[in-house]
């Protein structure tokens, strides 16, 4: 059997274990804090009242805390092999991967998986699309702050009859369009490059 220390504070400056051990403390104060001479703390917490579970910070302040229901992390997590998230996930800044792709139950056949490809292109783009009779297409309220007026391209397919359909105008967020015969029956479909973000850099050096 193993020694046991019968007391609420154990202190020292350099300890060795070998084998098991096992930590409890008081509710609402630390079982373990380890502190290092650059200002490292590492802390296992018991404390009803809070959801914070364990945490490592520096002398600038939390690096890594461990709640009941989350994760935060104010450093880059590197990771070599597969990461498995049970779970939404929500990103602020930039997503950048090899590829992307969704793979879900197949709708239709049992025993089986679908998987599509995410469509890649050199900007940050957004569609509309939709089917038009009277000729002016309006754009969702929030494309004004959304997108770059001079990017935005229309593509229109006439339906049941092979006349052309044309584009006259883009303006105040909406696009007239009209025909040769007059008569207007098409599916459309509009593009745009987003403005809110950095364009894409297709092509940079490695350091």
């Amino acid at each position: 059997m193993g020694h046991v220390f019968d007391t609420n504070d154990i202190r020292t400056t350099g300890m060795t274990v070998e084998g098991r051990t096992v930590l409890s403390g008081n509710t609402g104060a630390p079982i373990l804090v380890v502190t290092g001479t650059s200002g490292t703390n590492f802390q296992v917490i018991e404390d009803p009242e809070s959801d914070l579970l364990w945490s490592l910070s520096a002398s600038t302040g939390a690096v890594f805390e461990v709640y009941t229901d989350r994760v935060e992390s104010s450093v880059p997590i590197n990771s070599s092999g597969n990461t498995i998230v049970s779970g939404n996930q929500t990103i602020t800044g930039t997503l950048v991967a090899e590829s992307k792709s969704f793979d879900i139950p197949h709708p239709t056949k049992e025993g089986y998986r679908l998987r599509y490809g995410v469509l890649e292109g050199p900007e940050h783009g957004v569609y509309f699309r939709g089917k038009n009779t009277d000729g002016f297409i309006k754009l969702p309220e929030y494309w004004k702050g959304l997108v770059h007026e001079d990017s935005i391209t229309v593509h229109l397919t006439p339906i049941k009859e092979g006349t052309t359909h044309f584009v006259v105008d883009v303006r105040d967020n909406e696009i007239e369009i009209d025909s040769v015969n007059g008569y207007i029956n098409t599916y459309f479909i509009v593009h745009a490059e987003r403005k809110d973000v950095e364009k894409v850099l297709h092509e940079y050096k490695i350091d």
